[in-house]
């Protein structure tokens, strides 16, 4: 994650103002949002284990890990149910 995608997402739990965050006071609108509201909300569910900075990071892992099971569920749809694994693991 970069400095200013934590900036946003610092902004977003400072305010949360989920439509149009702002970065040094501007609004910053370059890349989706689905992306920032994740990341502002998984530090607020793990508060009591985990820094903020690092509750963040973990959106990174979590839309790895539905990355990998959409792939794997893809693969058992098209080479069959024992094939699954397989597509998710390459």
């Amino acid at each position: 994650m970069r400095l200013y995608s934590f900036g946003l997402v610092y902004h977003i739990l400072a305010e949360w103002r989920l439509v149009g965050a702002t970065l040094a006071g501007d609004v910053f609108l370059e890349r989706p949002p689905l992306f920032y509201w994740t990341a502002a909300s998984l530090p607020k569910l793990f508060s009591h284990a985990l820094p903020l900075h690092d509750g963040a990071r973990l959106a990174s892992g979590f839309y790895m890990g539905f990355t990998l099971l959409l792939t794997g569920l893809s693969g058992r749809e098209l080479f069959g149910k024992s094939a699954g694994w397989a597509a998710g693991s390459c």
